[in-house]
């Protein structure tokens, strides 16, 4: 007998901020956009390091974000990124030194670049090191406004990291701003889509009228609206080059220390040589570190925590033959197979790194938990062909456009496809055992191609912040027997009256909808105001008061609904250009699926 495991999820631990927000810097090397991300950390300005990218959660108008900070100006490695990232950026902060301003020289090139990548997002100039004030710049900024305006720029603020002057000011117009333009780019997708919807209908009537008088003129017909508010696809980076990975001793500043592996040192345990004991795992996050050759000669190794680390590659993690599990999320990789060495690796979490493709993982065919979260990923390549036993895959906050080469990852049990740009769900037909699927903040205007046949085990879907709209949409759900948690809002659907109870008609097998449970009393009154005990109630009617007309007093039907949706929104179906940001409990990042049984 072949026993699956049961998934549960935990409504407690849905607590993560759902929203993403990404903040972009550039500027010329040198010009301290570095400085002022260690300055709204808190840090110390005197670290030498050249770049200063992180991953925080913050507070934007009360409500909770995830939100990547990305410093692109400072190594010449990262140059074929540049494009990606301020096409995918929220805002882009374009900084430039005031104590030895170069208009010109910022001008040219990065805001060349920024028209270049025909990016959407807004543009604010940053003025640093106001402290340092050249006397070839006023004090009242003209000439940062006046880049401002000939740039089409938001605006204009000027900071100090050194005294911390307006630091605080400047990051949080920056973060107000790129929520702005992140609900804007929502509603312009919602505005496409009820255009695209109309012209549909506008078709369809000139359809009855040509059948009426056999022609139909070309005026009549609508043109096709922008489709606005999406990212700008852009061409992948070249073919990587190893060299850039290279680090010299000017730049390795900050190489893991002999005190730091040792006090990194935890779990004692046997090692697979002769049965001796040694310490297992290593736990360097978040000491800025820009290289590991240290932990070469600790071959007993199989538990690495770098995260949070300024680490180019990860070369010197071949030396460690039993390596398990490695995170080293939040460096600045540019690749995945920056090691290679770990055929026994199961877990592996690279997010939030430079990473632009998926790589080839042949090497590691034994892995069963791999998060490449918060990347530059466009595609799913096949180098996921050989990893016969993965069951976790989060691929979440990439620029997913379409899913290709998943049909070899037979064991998958839960994969996180939310915040990417994905139109249509084909393409997971072969992935039988899917238990949980996170498909939230995508472009998703149906379900189709999610077949109950094709994933019979399906437990946990979560299709929020999308562009589903009829209560159509919904019902194919009801093949799913085994699905029991769903999360819908936000979606043009959840305003269709009475919606909950709908939801609850339909899918009488799920626990929890939108975070909340789902009570018995709950599906017992969706049965009732729908009345779907009515031919008992007539046949009673019938038997006491046999010479009456029966009435059909039933609180809800779908006729009643369909006229009242026609009344609230002039269709039927959800409005998808209604603003739907309610402040609703999230999906996380890191939910921990536990077998039982």
């Amino acid at each position: 007998l072949k026993f699956f495991r049961v998934l549960h999820v935990p409504m407690a631990e849905f607590r993560t901020p759902a929203r993403s927000l990404h903040v972009c810097l550039i500027g010329e090397p040198g010009t301290g956009q570095s400085s002022l991300l260690r300055s709204y950390r808190g840090h110390s300005l005197e670290d030498v390091r050249k770049q200063e990218s992180f991953v925080t959660v913050a507070e934007v108008d009360g409500e909770p974000f995830r939100v990547r900070f990305t410093d692109i100006g400072g190594q010449a490695m990262f140059d074929p990124l540049r494009k990606p990232i301020i096409a995918t950026a929220h805002v882009v902060l374009l900084c430039l030194s005031l104590a030895n301003p170069n208009v010109e020289s910022t001008e040219e090139k990065w805001a060349t670049l920024i028209r270049e990548v025909n990016a959407t997002a807004p543009v604010i100039v940053v003025g640093l090191r106001s402290d340092a004030r050249s006397v070839a710049i006023s004090d009242e900024g003209e000439e940062g406004m006046a880049l401002a305006d000939r740039i089409n720029a938001v605006g204009y603020l000027e900071c100090s990291a050194a005294t911390g002057f307006r630091v605080s000011e400047v990051i949080d117009k920056a973060l107000v701003t790129g929520k702005e333009h992140f609900l804007a780019a929502q509603q312009m997708r919602r505005s496409h889509f009820a255009a695209s919807r109309a012209k549909d209908q506008h078709l369809r009537d000139l359809g009855t009228r040509r059948e009426q008088r056999g022609t139909v003129d070309c005026e009549d017909v609508p043109e096709e609206p922008p489709l606005l508010g999406l990212l700008v696809p852009v061409d992948p980076p070249d073919a990587f080059d190893c060299g850039d990975e290279a680090i010299t001793l000017d730049d390795d500043v900050a190489a893991v220390s002999d005190d730091q592996i040792q006090s990194g040192l935890s779990v004692l345990g046997l090692t697979p040589q002769a049965g001796r004991h040694a310490y297992l795992r290593c736990t360097l996050n978040g000491l800025g570190l820009t290289s590991l050759d240290g932990l070469r000669s600790f071959g007993q190794l199989q538990y690495i925590n770098c995260s949070g680390n300024q680490l180019r590659s990860l070369e010197p993690l071949c030396a460690l033959p039993y390596l398990l599990e490695l995170n080293a999320s939040q460096n600045l990789l540019r690749r995945t197979q920056s090691f290679s060495g770990q055929r026994q690796l199961l877990n592996c979490d690279l997010s939030y790194n430079f990473i632009s493709t998926l790589g080839d993982w042949s090497n590691h065919r034994y892995l069963r938990k791999l998060c490449l979260r918060g990347n530059f990923i466009q595609s799913v390549s096949p180098g996921l062909r050989s990893c016969k036993f993965l069951q976790e895959l989060d691929l979440a906050e990439n620029h997913l456009m379409g899913l290709e080469n998943l049909a070899s990852c037979q064991e998958l049990t839960t994969l996180r496809l939310e915040s990417n740009q994905l139109s249509s769900v084909h393409g997971l037909d072969q992935l039988r055992n899917l238990q949980a699927l996170d498909l939230s903040s995508n472009l998703l205007v149906s379900l189709e191609g999610l077949e109950a046949e094709n994933h019979p085990r399906l437990r946990a879907l979560a299709v929020a912040s999308n562009y589903l709209s009829h209560i159509q949409h919904v019902e194919a759900l009801v093949p799913f027997r085994g699905l029991q948690d769903l999360w819908l809002a936000p979606n043009p659907v959840c305003s269709l009256p009475e919606f909950r109870a709908q939801i609850l008609r339909r899918l009488r097998q799920l626990r929890n909808l939108d975070a909340a449970a789902i009570s018995c009393e709950e599906k017992v009154k969706a049965d009732v105001v729908y009345g779907d005990d009515l031919e008992e109630r007539e046949a009673t009617w019938r038997a006491v008061l046999p010479r009456e007309p029966f009435e059909d007093r039933r609180m809800i039907t779908d006729q009643k609904l369909m006229d009242e949706e026609i009344q609230l929104f002039g269709q039927l179906g959800g409005p998808m250009n209604l603003d739907v940001d309610e402040h609703l409990e999230p999906i996380p990042a890191g939910v921990e699926f536990t077998a039982d049984g």
